[in-house]
């Protein structure tokens, strides 16, 4: 879709993944996510992910499969690491090749979102009960004649809110036809979306946080509380009977103006252009993923795992003579455009952080998580817990319940907090937060209760009455 080639349309968005009803068949060829936290990555179609690629059914048995079991996928599920890959910009036709990805993706142990800008897209020239008919005869065929399949289709981009219904329509329809299909939503239309389209057991948003650019989003401290407000709307998305929700995270830079993608694979923004987005660090990276898991949230998604060279800048203009954020020399971030460099595919830091640390650490509390709910909307009382010392941005504390069951605290550590412990006080009423997987233990002493965690890290304690 070339609209997604614009990295500030997916400022913030919901995506909506639909996987019912679906017929006994199908959901044999479905790997859904109901037994695992979901770690996903967006990326490009390979027709830009392999460089000099042209697909046809001739290049592909000597290339595509090739570069996605020895390059694409090792990399991204490195330590057991990553088991989602949504597909953007393909593919539209072509069951040969949404299967050769799929089966791929299967041996990885990686599910598959294929989204295209084909014509199964959903917008504002394309939304017709016309278009529905044209777009299922699309993906049915499709769907019925890849084997093995992927997770589900990705049908619209950010359809305006006045399309509420015909969405619903479009959903109902592939669902009757046992379609597992996905959508994205942008700011706005979340309330007319949700209202009219009521089916859709998964629900997912995005907020991404690190900006460079003031005239665009959130910089600096600010950039923390705007992606912890997404904790209301999982709030919301539980109550009104969506319980599983993915958030999705920033790990992409912006250009505003012109670049340079250096031999290293880094990027390095010329004297007069900016970033809009600035690159999140290791730690930041982090963040949001333990950010989300306090949210309530049942997975992580990345954007972007690598991002072609032309599809950097997410703002053409640079900015105007003497912004703040306008480089007086050529500046080289030191970062990769996403988690991987292009074409090479070398992991970045921020990815390597994830592989090594994160993941681990939130898979080891993955069944809790799977299990509970957020307590945003009801939370328990008296507070187990709070911060007693001095709050950094995005130091975070939010609870999670299994119904009839345990309450946890989930316990987020700033990325700004290089040393040093968090400072806790615990109710009195509270006899202990036990620490669940790989979290570390709460200490206290006649000064008080601290927590260590690193940097952007965090931690599951079940509350003990």
């Amino acid at each position: 879709m070339g609209g997604r080639r614009c990295l500030c349309l997916f400022c913030l968005c919901l995506t909506l993944v639909s996987l019912a009803p679906v017929s006994t068949a199908t959901a044999q060829n479905l790997n859904a996510p109901v037994n695992q936290f979901v770690f996903g990555v967006y990326t490009a179609w390979e027709t830009t992910y392999i460089p000099g690629y042209t697909d046809t059914a001739t290049n592909r048995p000597p290339n595509l499969t090739p570069f996605l079991t020895q390059t694409f996928f090792p990399v991204l599920t490195a330590n057991n690491s990553f088991n989602l890959v949504w597909t953007t910009d393909g593919p539209e036709y072509v069951s040969a090749e949404v299967s050769q990805f799929a089966a791929a993706a299967q041996q990885a142990g990686v599910m598959v979102i294929n989204g295209s800008d084909g014509d199964f897209y959903m917008n504002s020239s394309q939304n017709s009960n016309a278009f529905i008919t044209s777009a299922l005869s699309v993906l049915g065929p499709l769907w019925t004649n890849a084997s093995p399949k992927p997770f589900a289709f990705s049908i619209a981009d950010e359809p305006p809110a006045t399309d509420a219904k015909q969405l619903a329509s479009y959903v109902l329809q592939a669902q009757g036809a046992g379609l597992p299909v996905t959508t994205v939503l942008s700011p706005g239309t979340i309330s007319s979306i949700l209202g009219s389209t009521k089916t859709l057991p998964w629900v997912s948003f995005d907020r991404y946080p690190f900006f460079s650019d003031p005239n665009s989003g959130p910089t600096g401290s600010s950039s923390y509380s705007y992606f912890l407000a997404m904790a209301t709307d999982i709030g919301t998305a539980y109550k009104d009977g969506n319980p599983q929700v993915w958030a999705m995270g920033q790990a992409f830079q912006g250009v505003e103006g012109k670049y340079v993608i250096n031999a290293d694979g880094t990027v390095t923004v010329d004297s007069g252009s900016g970033l809009e987005w600035v690159m999140p660090t290791p730690a930041q990276t982090s963040w949001q993923a333990w950010a989300a898991v306090a949210m309530g949230a049942k997975g992580i998604i990345y954007f972007t795992y690598s991002q072609i060279p032309n599809w950097v800048a997410t703002v053409e203009k640079s900015p105007p003579k003497g912004a703040s954020w306008a480089y007086k020399s050529n500046y080289n971030t030191g970062n990769y455009p996403g988690l991987a460099s292009f074409p090479g595919y070398i992991p970045g830091p921020q990815l390597v952080q994830l592989q090594t640390e994160t993941i681990p650490d939130i898979k080891s509390v993955q069944n809790i998580l799977l299990a509970a709910h957020t307590l945003i909307n009801s939370p328990p009382s008296p507070t187990p817990v709070t911060f007693s010392g001095s709050k950094l941005p995005g130091d975070y504390i939010n609870y999670l319940g299994i119904p009839g069951g345990a309450t946890y605290a989930v316990i987020v550590c700033s990325p700004q907090r290089t040393k040093g412990a968090i400072s806790l006080s615990v109710n009195r009423k509270v006899h202990s937060l036990a620490p669940m997987g790989n979290a570390p233990a709460l200490v206290t002493t006649k000064q008080g209760t601290t927590l260590t965690l690193p940097p952007g890290g965090g931690g599951v304690y079940q509350v003990i009455e």
